[in-house]
Order: C-alpha cells, then structure tokens, then sequence
C-alpha cells in the first residue's frame, strides 16, 4: 500500500531532507487512506481496512489542531491590524492584478515575496495609500518588499542574509499607542540536500532572532516553505510562535492552481499578546501561491487609546 508506505517514510523526516517533503501531504494521506478504508469495507477485508483506518489516524493527529475548532476569536472592539502576505512569484508580470487585490482586501500591511525591481516600479501607485515602505527588491526569487498604513522602522538587523540569500526584514511596527515587531520571510525551497539545510538553519536563526526583539509582540509572515507537520517547524514553536490558523481551518497556498495537492506553506505567526479574529485566504491572482491574510489584535488594547 504507497499510503503507508509513505506514511512510514514521512517519519524519518527529521534526518534526512527527501522523507520531510513527504511530511507536507498529511491530508492527501488522510484522504487516499479514507478511500482505501471505503474499499476494504465494501469488499470486506478486515485486514487491509485496518491498515488503512492506522494509517489515517496516523496522518490525522498532526492535523487536528487545524481541521478542528480552536480558540474563539478575539473580542470585538479591540484594536485589531490587518496583515497579508502575498509571494508574487518573480515570473509574473500582472501588477496591475496584484494592485486590485491589496485594493480589495485593504490590509494595514502586506508584505510581498519575489519582488524585483520590476515589481517595485509596477506597484508604484501603492505609495499613495501605503506611505511607509521597506523595500528590497531583487532579480530572482527572493526579493522583498513591505507596504504600510502605519509607521515602521527598519530594524537594524534587517535585512537578514544567509548564504548570500535575503531571507527577511524585520521592522518594529507602531499602531495607536502600540508597538511590535513584524518580520516579512521568505525561506529556501527545500528541493535538494543543500537547500533543505539551508531552510533549516533559516528557520533556527529567525526563531533566535524572536528571542532577541525588544516586544514580546511579535507577527512572522511570508513564505516559510515549510508546513506545521514537519519536525523543522517545531523551532517556530519553541520560539513562542504561534500559527494564527491554529484552530481556523486547513488553509493550503501552494500551489495555487492544483487543489489535490495544495500545502499550506504561506504563514502567519503570532506571538505575546496578539490574538486572531480572522484568517483566510485571497483569491489567485496569477502566482503559484494563494494570498493570506490575518486581523490580529493586541488583547486588552482598547480603540480609545491616544494616536
């Protein structure tokens, strides 16, 4: 059976690089181990319907924290910011596509993955409603940029290289009396040994660098190439971050045009005393990734508070 098979692959994930891409397709297990556990049934083979009932339960625990209903959202009335991030993919030329969604969806702040100089030029007419911007463009893949309604500053660590590659800026963040650190990430695709630990040792040194912000306050967004079930993720977590779809839903991003497949690699992360009151994703609107976008609230933060 390739079900379990692959299942039992996927849990050397933490030592070698080709079993962890096979931990990202936990739902795709779950499904196919359904079927086969449909089949069995009907065609009453006690023995393999077992396998298959192992083998979905296997790959539904990791997955429960997300299909399942979690913490309630935040209450209404605290003042909340709307973050998004979108990877544009640096072979797409649609700014004009790319301008009408931020439009429509009206985040605080978005942050954009593979932005060259190109885009930059093409999403000019974003200065007008986003007056504050940490742009980092690049040729290739790993170029950033971020837009803002409300003051940001760069911080002095920023932009975070590794291995030549941009990986992050990081900029602290003030909104009506209340300050944190947001951090704008694309990480390495984990597509061969090298590359995977590259993402790897990306991921530690974000998770140290959380530790060393002067705000406990703190939203990761971006590309991470990497799903919550892998054992890499942990490190986010240990890090005090939490994934703001925790409880709200499967939320696949990648990629964007094949629906059995997707894989929910585009994050928003959250830390110290933001919580969430809503998560989703946004339209395609021509990359191979899904759009993301998060209303988040600092508890206790209340809208009477001074500018």
């Amino acid at each position: 059976m390739a079900t379990l098979l692959l299942t039992a692959v996927s849990w050397l994930g933490s030592r070698y690089w080709l079993p962890e891409l096979l931990t990202h397709f936990r739902l795709q297990y779950v499904c196919a181990a359904l079927i086969l556990l449909a089949v069995s049934i009907i065609r009453r083979q006690p023995g393999s319907g077992l396998i298959a009932a192992m083998v979905a339960a296997a790959n539904l625990i990791p997955l429960l924290p997300y299909v399942t209903p979690g913490a309630a959202p935040a209450q209404a009335g605290l003042i909340s910011l709307r973050v998004m991030s979108i990877n544009v993919h640096f072979r797409n030329r649609d700014y004009g596509r790319v301008r009408a969604l931020i439009e429509r969806e009206d985040p605080d702040i978005v942050g954009l993955s593979e932005v060259s100089g190109e885009w930059i030029a093409g999403l000019a007419a974003l200065a007008e409603a986003y007056p504050h911007a940490v742009l980092r463009p690049e040729e290739g893949a790993y170029g950033l940029a971020l837009f803002s309604r409300v003051p940001v500053r760069e911080l002095a660590t920023s932009p975070y290289v590794e291995a030549g590659i941009q990986t992050a800026i990081s900029v602290e963040v003030e909104f009506q009396g209340n300050s944190a650190i947001l951090t704008l990430a694309h990480l390495m695709a984990p597509v061969s040994p090298d590359k995977a630990s590259l993402r790897n040792l990306q991921l530690k040194k974000i998770a140290e660098m959380a530790g060393t912000y002067p705000y406990d306050n703190q939203i990761l967004i971006g590309d991470l190439n990497i799903t919550p079930w892998s054992p890499y993720y942990v490190q986010l977590q240990d890090a005090g971050l939490a994934n703001a779809a925790s409880g709200r839903g499967y939320l696949p991003t990648w990629p964007a045009g094949f629906y059995a497949l997707q894989i929910p690699i585009d994050h928003i992360l959250l830390s110290g005393e933001f919580e969430v009151q809503q998560i989703r994703r946004a339209a395609s609107f021509g990359s191979d990734h899904l759009p993301i976008l998060a209303d988040v609230a600092i508890a206790g933060a209340s809208p009477d508070q001074p500018q």
